[in-house]
């Protein structure tokens, strides 16, 4: 019988649970003298199936990345991807924030390109500015499908100048998985419910209120697209 061993961090305030992995300070990017691409391989010390349980019993999971650089992208102009993580499935993302990632649509995307709030305006990342003064692109993980973050690689660094540091944060998890009501939808954790009935905002909001809901705000490109005229529990 194989016994196994994590960190695990229990906040009962906030019903938190907290797994931690074996890279959780900050770690220098290595120029490889073979041009190949340094890469952080994250052990967590307990079988990924006992993760993914976590997971789907949570109502929410996070996981953060934050990527220090001073003249290294995390995109060249070229449109080559230089900094990536690997999803549960080991499958290679470059979207640094949010949930559901799309790569087909927005393959490459930070926090700041989210609330365009970029140094430079036209561009997806703060780091891909490639400027000589150190920059960040922080962000939060919060696809449940795609967590945990099991390997993070950059490079190659060309130039000695070039320098970079990744933080990644450990996986958080809190609440419970809840279905929705029979003709709502669940998306980030919340129910909605599509109205096919035209109404003005008074109205629509008196409608809610009827359901024990309340009308949908989406704050992100995501709810903007994903639920037009909802409702939603709160």
């Amino acid at each position: 019988v194989k016994t196994f061993f994590t960190e695990v961090h229990c906040d009962f305030t906030s019903n938190t649970t907290e797994i931690v992995h074996d890279k959780a300070t900050e770690i220098d990017i290595e120029k490889k003298q073979n041009g190949n691409d340094h890469q952080i391989n994250l052990d967590y010390q307990v079988p990924m199936s006992q993760i993914e349980a976590l997971i789907r019993l949570s109502g929410i999971c996070e996981q953060s990345l934050r990527f220090d650089c001073f003249l290294a992208p995390l995109m060249s102009f070229a449109n080559d991807s230089k900094g990536s993580w690997r999803d549960k499935n080991g499958t290679q993302r470059t979207v640094f924030h949010g949930n559901h990632l799309d790569t087909t649509s927005q393959p490459h995307l930070c926090q700041c390109g989210v609330n365009q709030t970029c140094v430079v305006p036209e561009l997806a990342c703060n780091c891909d500015a490639k400027l000589p003064v150190w920059q960040a692109d922080e962000g939060i993980i919060t696809d449940k499908e795609l967590l945990p973050i099991t390997e993070f690689a950059y490079g190659p660094m060309k130039y000695d100048l070039e320098q970079a540091k990744v933080s990644i944060g450990s996986l958080k998890c809190s609440g419970r998985e809840e279905n929705c009501p029979d003709g709502w939808t669940k998306l980030q954790s919340k129910c909605y419910q599509i109205s096919t009935v035209s109404a003005d905002f008074d109205d629509a909001e008196a409608s809610c209120r009827r359901k024990n809901a309340k009308l949908a705000e989406p704050v992100n490109s995501i709810g903007n697209v994903t639920c037009p005229n909802a409702h939603k529990i709160p």
